[in-house]
């Protein structure tokens, strides 16, 4: 792959990553303020049904409906209805997509939405008094959006510290053929790709330690993403993604069922992460 290609595939992947989460920051330079909109925000903001009809009813018909259990994360169940407003959150190019495209996307976020609360929760943070200052006057919901976000920013504080930045130019540099633009010229895609990185170790690493995922009409054992769809939305739809996305499928499925289970996506993106 081209230098220019990975920037572009990391660009594109960084800000699938961020859209539903909301706190994730694209640069270091990113003001507080707008790293203080919440989820809930977002969601409500983009709320209008601007997709095609036909897409948001296949949608919901895949889902059962706006009240029916789509997935459980340990005690928390993700509805519907739930989907529905990810969906709604997302760009409108990315809206354009049919709808077996943007079930996943939507998915693939409210699971990881909650494995990060689960983990913040039993780390105590609500007791942190700077994710305390951030979440007064906040309503439950809010709150949520709140330790989701604070979280992520104190898991991904060091990945574009200075040091990450100028060892992963220093490495491009290394493997680039052809000349590599300045430092200065790239550095925000290269944030965007260490942030791609640690967001891939981040999940991996929730994934295999947090409660079981379970999606409606499946067995615990089964708590499988049969239409990859926590494997094609990590690659943005365009160029070879498809391929290569069909491509890393296989590889996860390790026990050749036709399916990649929750244990078979945490040894792959652990594997990835390098651990």
């Amino acid at each position: 792959m081209t230098f220019r290609a990975a920037i572009a595939r990391s660009t594109a992947l960084a800000t699938l990553l961020a859209l539903p989460l909301g706190g994730l920051p694209a640069t270091a330079q990113q003001d507080d303020a707008s790293q203080a909109q919440t989820t809930q925000e977002k969601i409500a903001q983009a709320d209008a049904p601007d997709t095609a009809e036909t897409d948001t009813a296949l949608t919901e018909g895949a889902m059962g409906g706006p009240d029916a259990v789509v997935v459980t994360v340990g005690d928390a169940e993700i509805l519907g209805s739930d989907v529905m407003r990810a969906i709604g959150a997302l760009p409108q190019p990315m809206r354009a997509q049919p709808a077996e495209m943007l079930l996943p996307m939507a998915l693939q976020q409210l699971v990881l939405r909650e494995l990060i609360l689960d983990r913040a929760r039993s780390e105590n943070l609500v007791d942190d008094p700077d994710f305390a200052a951030m979440a007064d006057q906040a309503t439950a919901e809010a709150e949520e959006n709140a330790l989701v976000q604070f979280w992520l920013q104190r898991e991904m504080a060091d990945a574009t510290s200075d040091e990450a930045v100028n060892t992963a130019y220093e490495q491009i540099t290394r493997n680039a053929q052809g000349e590599v633009p300045a430092l200065e010229m790239v550095r925000p895609q290269i944030e965007q790709e260490l942030q791609r990185r640690e967001m891939t170790r981040i999940r991996a690493d929730l994934q295999a330690q947090g409660p079981e995922i379970t999606f409606a009409g499946q067995s615990p054992d089964e708590a499988a993403y049969d239409d990859g769809s926590f494997c094609t939305a990590d690659y943005a739809p365009e160029g070879d993604a498809t391929q290569q996305a069909g491509s890393e499928f296989a590889e996860m499925d390790l026990d050749g069922d036709g399916m990649v289970s929750q244990q078979e996506y945490a040894k792959c993106r652990m594997a990835a992460a390098g651990e």
